[in-house]
């Protein structure tokens, strides 16, 4: 049998008081632990929200990307940058023109525009020809006109002449100018230049 002096009454309750403050030791880390696990769980659902949004701005901008790289590769030749025409050529005083051969021969898109950059700034009028390859340089083949089949006088503009096809030209082996008085069926008026000399073709 147990006697409940007064010094066995200290120690139980003293023992009480022990156990009470382990278990409140116990509740507070269940607490904190419950607490943590819900933050755990709060910054993950906030990482997994992030990767969805930042895969989804990696998704659009990709879309988008690639519909500018298509919507650039779609676009017609005659929008992108001028390109070189290779070509070797000189000036013929004989007959007032000049000429390059072109470096392979090669077609144009209707719609290009051609450039023809001249040796000097002068004035003049002039007539242009793209001669088809393997014709004659004395013939009018190629020759450019109007609507109404007249020919076409081209002016220098800062040392350039600038054409645009109105439609395809087949493999041209030349490009050439032609001034003085007269180039064929074409008229110029008195005092009109020689052709100077072309120093680059660039096409559109």
């Amino acid at each position: 049998m147990v006697t409940a002096t007064p010094s066995r009454l200290s120690e139980w309750a003293e023992a009480l008081h022990d156990y009470d403050q382990v278990g409140d030791m116990h509740q507070r880390r269940r607490t904190q632990s419950r607490g943590f696990v819900a933050k755990l769980v709060a910054l993950v659902a906030e990482v997994l929200m992030k990767v969805r949004l930042f895969t989804r701005l990696v998704f659009v901008g990709t879309v988008s990307l690639a519909a500018q790289v298509v919507g650039y590769a779609a676009r017609p030749f005659a929008q992108t940058q001028p390109v070189p025409v290779p070509c070797s050529g000189d000036q013929v005083p004989a007959f007032g023109s000049s000429y390059c051969d072109l470096h392979p021969p090669r077609s144009f898109a209707a719609g290009t525009t051609i450039t023809i950059v001249l040796m000097n700034q002068q004035g003049g009028e002039f007539a242009l020809r793209l001669l088809p390859h393997g014709h004659p340089p004395s013939a009018s083949d190629g020759l450019v006109r109007d609507t109404t089949f007249k020919c076409q006088i081209f002016k220098s503009v800062g040392g350039n002449i600038r054409f645009t096809l109105p439609q395809a030209a087949g493999t041209i082996g030349q490009i050439s100018l032609h001034g003085r008085d007269r180039a064929w069926d074409c008229q110029f008026g008195p005092g009109n230049p020689d052709a100077p000399p072309i120093v680059a073709i660039f096409a559109q």
